[in-house]
């Protein structure tokens, strides 16, 4: 036998290991994930992360409810136990262990300079919403705002509309951050236009960008259809890869996110080339496809379960494609999440160009979610803690992959669908063939 992947230590100092009882009748964990090929079998704990290798012999011989060891490492629990409350009963547990649960101070500031675009694209999910600037006045509150809240190393990231438009503000901020001599550093949330047009010295030693997140969604044609540029030259595709290229030679990551539609999948793959041939080898991209949100752009549409059904069988080519090029790999459920995302994250906030300070970036100025402003340091936590609550359905008891959701019941476009389980198990899976194959 073989360990491919490590039980997680954050679990492991909560759970420990199961005390074996020889009087005690145990059952399979529903939580287990198990791949055969080869005469090779791989199984994944969905609670532990740990992945076993086992030969043919092995697993008939040694995998079975008699044996500690398995017992003690949680592949097999006792008869009488509900998984369901056993599980509810840990991860409440590891939450209040691990998770902050007052606001003790920030370390994860989503920050947008203007809601203005150079793009405008179909599917934007602040289509309607006014175009607001951030003023000189508000940026010099956001960074005492940031000076008086933070905790610890400071990740700041510049979201939009389109950032870069209004990039003076972002210097503004960090020149102040800097001069009060603040640890932190910047992601940026871009279309890539306009990456070009910051030195690199700015880019690097100012605003301490180590990571830039462009969206793409075909290739040059169906991109340019998509993204509807203002005042277009033609040559915005050539640019935008251009950008990346300027980016991955100073070394800095960039992240490409590959929208998904429902029209958009030979797009896509094609794409996958044109970015397999600039970029290959460099390890300085990472490439992963994302499905649209529903409900929001100039057609708001609401997925049916067929819908999310086709999206995500795009998203497994997408991302099976990007594997065998070199730029992405499968999710094997290594990482635990201690949140969804910034929303139930008692560290991360947004600020709005208006200074309104919100649990979530698709929230910048809604009434009913800001929690505070940058010009007092008020906060109203009885929003921020609503947004702790974790979603559960009628599908929890039976899911393997329970122990891996982290999804909130507040969250609009966060809801629970038989296709993304289907997708989270399919990215396993590969990861335990992969592991076979390569074990």
């Amino acid at each position: 036998m073989k360990i491919l992947q490590a039980y997680n230590e954050k679990i492991r100092q909560v759970a420990k290991y199961q005390s074996y009882d020889v009087g005690e009748s145990y059952r399979e964990s529903p939580y287990l994930i198990k791949e055969t090929l080869n005469g090779k079998t791989a199984v994944f704990n969905c609670f532990t992360r740990e992945i076993l290798l086992f030969t043919e012999q092995e697993f008939k011989t040694s995998f079975n409810p008699k044996s500690r060891a398995f017992v003690e490492r949680w592949y097999f629990l006792p008869e009488h136990w509900d998984a369901r409350t056993w599980h509810e009963s840990f991860a409440q547990e590891y939450r209040w262990t691990n998770k902050k649960r007052e606001f003790a101070g920030i370390s994860n500031y989503v920050i947008l300079p203007t809601l203005g675009c150079n793009a405008d694209c179909t599917y934007c999910f602040q289509c309607g919403e006014k175009k607001k600037v951030m003023t000189e006045e508000t940026a010099d509150a956001v960074a005492q705002y940031i000076w008086k809240t933070f905790a610890g190393q400071v990740k700041l990231k510049w979201f939009g509309g389109e950032p870069l438009i209004n990039a003076p503000i972002i210097t503004r901020i960090c020149t102040t951050l800097q001069g009060l001599g603040l640890n932190y550093g910047s992601l940026i949330v871009t279309n890539g236009l306009l990456v070009n047009q910051i030195d690199m010295d700015t880019l690097k030693n100012l605003w301490r960008v180590n990571t830039v997140q462009i969206t793409l969604d075909g290739t040059e044609q169906y991109s340019d259809s998509v993204k509807r540029w203002k005042n277009p030259t033609g040559y915005e595709f050539d640019r935008v890869l251009h950008n990346i290229s300027y980016l991955i030679a100073n070394d800095i990551r960039v992240n490409i996110r590959l929208n998904v539609s429902k029209d958009n999948e030979t797009e896509l793959l094609e794409l996958i080339d044109i970015l397999k041939e600039r970029f290959g080898g460099t390890g300085r991209i990472y490439c992963s496809p994302h499905i649209l949100f529903e409900g929001v752009g100039e057609e708001p549409e609401e997925y049916t379960e067929e819908d999310c059904a086709e999206l995500y069988r795009i998203c497994k080519a997408v991302q099976e494609k990007l594997v065998a090029a070199g730029l992405s790999r499968y999710d094997s459920g290594a990482a635990v999440r201690q949140s969804n995302c910034m929303a139930d994250n008692l560290s991360s906030i947004c600020i709005s160009p208006a200074g309104s300070v919100t649990v979530c970036e698709h929230y910048t100025d809604d009434t009913e979610q800001v929690i505070g402003t940058v010009f007092n340091d008020k906060i109203d936590l009885s929003i921020v803690h609503n947004w702790q609550a974790q979603l559960r359905c009628d599908k929890c008891s039976n899911c393997v992959i329970r122990p891996l959701c982290t999804k909130i019941k507040l969250c609009p476009v966060g809801k629970c669908t038989e296709a993304e389980r289907d997708y989270t198990e399919w990215q396993i899976r590969q990861t335990l063939r992969g592991g076979i194959l390569n074990g």
